[in-house]
């Protein structure tokens, strides 16, 4: 069986970071040099002028708050409060090196958003075929942020390896679970942490891997397919431009049952189908901001990981799992 691959595409992370070389295994320092994230970051006090003339300024220090700084190039990369621990790039990577030695997962790919405020690591940990000749990547996610906005995440990416297509499956479950990182925690909590997500999360695959077998084995009616399409993309309010979200329907749809990998025997027509369309929709062609098409992808990879894009696929997912329900079809999903 031949899968056409015509229209692949490269993985969505690509433009906010890149894939590793891991053909044998190396070492943090290696690794962080090759993902070009081998910087470091201080934190710098703050002052603040309460008011200024020609001939006089007067500064005051905030010590409650100091300023997160890049080194070598100045970056400003956040405010945060006086008490905030700084986790270095190379402590995030130091512990997956610990889990990689162990034999537990191997390095991927890594990279960062919002000009480094926030790193990402992928590291593989297992795989799946859904059906023959359809393979699932399973990855643990380490993200720190420099800004304060969160504590260090641990998480589940799973990638469908025909399309790349990126469905994160465990970022709530775990926040929920409590396995994340704060940023006055010791190492060896820190190594506790990653190893209660990677058992976490092998959990979660495995019980969302039996949820997407479920859906192939659903075929998806007329009814289905509309309900499924309002459900991601809802009708606007009374009054406004329907036609966007028309478009915007007719596209999910549309790669539901022409995108990569649909033609792979098994897939066609099914709620699986549907699953493998909001996820390529949602990586590759949904509306992103952008000066150029690396910054729109490298915000719709961000959105997938932590904004509305992963939304969106969880209200697929519920929905899906909605008519599996409907028919009867008994199974435990991530929901």
């Amino acid at each position: 069986m031949t899968v056409n691959t015509e229209n692949m595409i490269q993985a969505p992370w690509e433009t906010a970071g890149v894939s590793l070389d891991m053909s044998a295994p190396r070492t943090s320092l290696e690794v962080m040099e090759q993902a070009k994230r081998n910087w470091k970051v201080s934190g710098q006090p703050l002052h603040t002028s309460p008011f200024e003339s020609e001939s006089v300024v007067s500064f005051i220090d905030v010590p409650s708050h100091k300023a997160i700084i890049r080194e070598g190039d100045n970056a400003i990369l956040g405010v945060v409060g006086g008490n905030w621990n700084i986790l270095q790039n190379y402590e995030v990577f130091q512990f997956v090196d610990e889990l990689q030695s162990m034999g537990l997962l191997k390095y991927h790919s890594a990279g960062s958003f919002k000009d480094g405020k926030i790193i990402w690591i992928q590291a593989e940990f297992a795989e799946i075929e859904i059906l023959p000749n359809d393979v699932h990547k399973k990855y643990l996610l380490f993200v720190n942020a420099f800004d304060g906005s969160f504590s260090v995440r641990i998480g589940q990416t799973d990638i469908r390896v025909i399309c790349y297509n990126t469905m994160v499956m465990a970022a709530r479950d775990a926040a929920k679970n409590g396995v994340s990182i704060r940023h006055t925690a010791s190492m060896r909590e820190k190594l506790a942490k990653a190893k209660e997500a990677l058992i976490l999360s092998q959990e979660i695959s495995k019980t969302f891997d039996m949820f997407q077998k479920a859906l192939a084995q659903l075929h998806m009616s007329a009814d289905m397919w509309d309900r499924f399409g309002k459900a991601v993309v809802p009708e606007p309010g009374e009054g406004k431009n329907k036609t966007r979200s028309e478009n915007a329907r007719n596209q999910l749809v549309s790669l539901s049952l022409t995108g990569v990998g649909q033609d792979i025997p098994g897939v066609a027509g099914t709620a699986y189908a549907a699953l493998n369309g909001l996820t390529e929709y949602v990586n590759y062609h949904r509306t992103a901001r952008g000066k150029d098409d690396d910054k729109k992808q490298a915000g719709r990879f961000h959105s997938t990981l932590f904004g509305s894009g992963r939304r969106l696929i969880e209200t697929g997912v519920e929905t899906l799992n909605g008519f599996l329900v409907e028919k009867g079809i008994q199974v435990e999903t991530v929901l």
